[in-house]
């Protein structure tokens, strides 16, 4: 094979090679710019957006969904671990509960149609083993006697408090949230107003003792 024939060769393989890497560079000079090229990408780039914004929120969705299915199971479960909360007004007639908020480990605790009575179910349900957290947030308004106390139904008395426990496994702990009136100071005085928790331990297939010893106090 001659040099001439090799160059040709040679020339001939480069080109093709070009042709293939480069396959737009022959059409770059007659192909003309699209105007819409630009408003194309960006409609195409807010779809992708509006796609991952619309799997964010199904995935949130289906966390809820297996959030409420693991507490259903937990709900149904014999024995192990329980939590029991009972929620106690000793206040007296003085003073009303408008608002009662209860929250387990983060999750609130809906309570509906009780806050009238003195004494009432919070919580009563499977619960995983280990450590836990109780938060309670009450409002109280005065009760209205009308006459010379009608100022009472202008009193308003915010108090909040929180207890850490732990369950065992195999075992229950019974709480009861007790809001009572110290009798120390002023009648108006909200310092004078108090939540303390009554705790007993017991396993979960037993009875749960008559009386539960106080725990701790605000």
């Amino acid at each position: 094979m001659t040099n001439s024939t090799l160059s040709n060769l040679l020339t001939r393989s480069i080109l093709a090679l070009s042709c293939c890497l480069f396959p737009a560079m022959g059409n770059a000079q007659t192909a003309p710019v699209s105007a819409s090229g630009d408003v194309n990408y960006d409609l195409r780039l807010q779809e992708l957006e509006d796609r991952v914004g619309a799997f964010k929120q199904d995935v949130f969705r289906s966390k809820s969904r297996l959030f409420l299915l693991r507490e259903q199971i937990l709900r149904r479960t014999i024995g192990g671990s329980r939590a029991a909360v009972e929620h106690v007004n000793n206040l007296g007639d003085k003073f009303v509960l408008v608002d009662a908020a209860y929250v387990l480990d983060g999750n609130r605790i809906e309570i509906t149609n009780k806050l009238e009575d003195p004494r009432f179910e919070v919580f009563d349900a499977s619960v995983l083993p280990g450590a836990h957290n109780l938060s309670v947030q009450f409002k109280f308004r005065g009760r209205d006697f009308g006459g010379v106390f009608a100022y009472m139904n202008d009193i308003t008395i915010d108090k909040a408090a929180s207890y850490p426990f732990t369950v065992d496994e195999g075992r229950t702990v019974g709480i009861q949230t007790v809001a009572f009136d110290s009798g120390e100071g002023d009648i108006l005085d909200p310092n004078r107003f108090r939540i303390r928790f009554e705790v007993e331990e017991f396993a979960t297939h037993e009875e749960a003792p008559a009386a539960a010893a106080p725990a701790a106090k605000d």
